[in-house]
């Protein structure tokens, strides 16, 4: 019984990691929709035309699922010490609640702190860019749910 709990909780894991990424990229996107324009948009594996909004939930998803993939497989094999398949999945779901939570806190403080501070355009930036102040800040808060 444990190793279905155990495959269970693989498959669970990359769905909340999506879904986290999702609504990561839903924030950042009504932040700069300049920067999904410009770096995320091309690694969106269609072509056919939809709302950019979608488009970003999308791309967050497809930025963030692997994570849970190796996130539920390390959390999922530490679960196996639980006795029990019903502790092991309860502790290990909380345990994958709470690195997300963890990730969710560190993005917000990430968006506190590069919302409220005036970045360096770099050099090798494109002139392109309408708002690149904007646009520095996505790529801080994307740094920040990445450390978290």
């Amino acid at each position: 019984m444990k190793l279905l709990t155990f495959i269970v909780l693989i498959l669970i894991a990359p769905i909340l990691a999506g879904i986290f990424g999702a609504l990561l990229d839903q924030a950042t996107y009504t932040i700069s929709p300049e920067f999904f324009r410009e770096n995320r948009f091309g690694n969106i594996p269609f072509s056919w035309s939809v709302n950019e909004r979608l488009m970003a939930g999308i791309a967050g998803w497809n930025q963030s699922w692997k994570f849970g993939v190796v996130l539920g497989v390390v959390l999922s094999i530490t679960g196996t010490i639980h006795t029990g398949h019903m502790k092991m999945f309860f502790y290990t779901l909380w345990s994958f609640i709470l690195a997300l939570g963890v990730t969710a806190v560190v993005s917000l403080i990430g968006m506190l702190v590069t919302l409220n501070t005036e970045f360096e355009i770099p050099v090798n930036m494109s002139d392109d860019i309408e708002q690149p102040a904007k646009y520095m800040a996505v790529i801080m808060i994307n740094n920040y749910a990445r450390s978290g």
